[in-house]
């Protein structure tokens, strides 16, 4: 221990000046800073009661109504200034001032002050702003149609087949899984075979020769999307200048190229015009890949060509026909033509033959003849209790013809001859009068000249 405090010892310098003089003391400070605050304390009290001579002298003056109670509050205003600057306090209005005094100690003017204040004024709230204009949704880039339309004629074997059977074959000629084809369907024309793929399309298309020659199909192609137009008041025959018929499908062919610039794919007669031929027009179906930007006429005669533009027809319901899809329908079944509920009706006049490929096609006059005596038939058969009021009246109706052919007929008075007994049938009485009636009719009637005067 003690060589430490050697050390410590012998650390410090030697050469530190020693100070020397007389103790520090304040008194004479603090009573130097006690005069000067009693004179500053009696100066405000000085000022704070010439202020409320002046003060009373002036409230006097207000004595009721709102002035009396704004002098209140001016009073009390003015007390508690005073309480804060008398005690040392900062006061509110000591804030303010200081704070309008510049930098440099200067009051500022009454120009200043207009400006700052104009400057400080709330800003003008904007114009109501409308509704934030919605996202419009990303548009999504159409879907490629992957469906091989199988084209048939009318006796092609695979109208009577089932389509897993015609896509089996297809995948085993092939060589394709079945999942590269996962659905087939019917249509119009033949069948439609979708594909997982683009890959397995165009394989569809392109090796069509293998797999088609067993269905009896036409063409296998894929989706092509046509624009299709109607051009009215075409001629039907064109001849040249020596009165020659010309090629009638080639010199139309080289006008719609001619008009349009576009190749066109199919062009042909419409249907109401191809089968009666004494009519010096016709209107003519022509379809293109692509749509014709400009209006456009066949050989200057016909009408401007129209689009045809067709509407997808609304889901109608083959169970109580209204128009909305079949699968959620919970109404009982009714009859497409009159509404009615039996099963009777709806079998006999709902009831359509099914011509080539199972398409719907027109009864004719005598079928729909057989229909409503059917329909009829099975109306009474269902409906036993109205047949037998039917029968009822038309017992009556017999009755009521056999009783006014019974009753004699009377003669006509012109009459010059009288008829042959023998053609007449003795008289019978009718008792279906009553007697009252019967002694009215046998009263005989005397004109007044020929009665006997008394």
């Amino acid at each position: 221990m003690g060589d430490a405090a050697d050390e410590t010892e012998t650390d410090e310098p030697d050469d530190l000046p020693e100070t020397q003089g007389p103790a520090v003391t304040v008194a004479h400070a603090a009573e130097r800073l006690i005069a000067n605050q009693m004179e500053a304390q009696q100066a405000k009290l000085a000022v704070f009661r010439a202020f409320c001579t002046a003060f009373d002298k002036t409230a006097a003056q207000f004595n009721s109504g709102h002035e009396l109670s704004f002098a209140k509050e001016f009073s009390r205003g003015f007390i508690s200034y005073w309480d804060d600057a008398l005690n040392g306090a900062p006061t509110r209005a000591g804030q303010n001032v200081n704070n309008r005094h510049g930098r440099d100690g200067t009051a500022p003017t009454y120009a200043a002050m207009a400006q700052k204040g104009m400057a400080q004024t709330r800003a003008p709230l904007p114009a109501r702003l409308g509704p934030k204009p919605r996202k419009a949704p990303p548009v999504q880039p159409p879907k490629d149609d992957l469906r091989v339309f199988v084209r048939l004629d009318d006796k092609s074997p695979a109208w009577g087949y089932q389509g897993h059977a015609i896509r089996a074959h297809v995948a085993k000629t092939l060589n394709l899984g079945t999942e590269r084809m996962p659905q087939i369907a019917r249509v119009k024309t033949g069948w439609a075979i979708r594909a997982s793929d683009r890959e397995a399309r165009d394989l569809l298309v392109e090796r069509q020769d293998d797999w088609a020659a067993r269905l009896g199909a036409v063409a296998g192609e894929g989706v092509q999307k046509w624009h299709t137009y109607a051009v009215a008041d075409c001629p039907r025959q064109l001849t040249d200048i020596w009165g020659a018929a010309v090629d009638y499908d080639q010199a139309i062919k080289e006008e719609i190229k001619l008009q349009t610039g576009a190749e066109p794919i199919d062009v042909h007669i419409a249907k109401r015009y191809s089968e009666s031929s004494d009519q010096p027009t016709v209107t003519m179906i022509v379809s293109f890949q692509a749509a014709i930007q400009r209006r456009w006429r066949l050989f200057g005669t016909s009408r401007l060509a129209r689009l045809i533009a067709k509407t997808a027809r609304p889901a109608q319901c083959d169970t109580c026909w209204d128009y909305h899809s079949r699968y959620a329908c919970d109404r009982k079944q009714a009859c497409r033509r009159c509404g009615g509920k039996t099963i009777a009706i709806t079998t006999a006049s709902s009831r359509r033959d099914l011509g080539a490929h199972g398409q719907l096609v027109r009864l004719s006059k005598i079928e729909k003849y057989a229909v409503r005596k059917i329909g009829s038939q099975l109306y009474r058969q269902a409906n036993m209790e109205l047949e037998r009021a039917t029968q009822q009246d038309q017992q009556q109706q017999q009755q009521q013809q056999q009783q006014q052919q019974c009753r004699p007929q009377r003669l006509s008075p012109t009459s010059a001859q009288a008829p042959d007994s023998t053609t007449l049938p003795p008289p019978q009485e009718d008792r279906s009068e009553s007697p009252m009636k019967r002694r009215r009719r046998n009263v005989s009637w005397t004109p007044m000249n020929n009665r006997p005067q008394h």
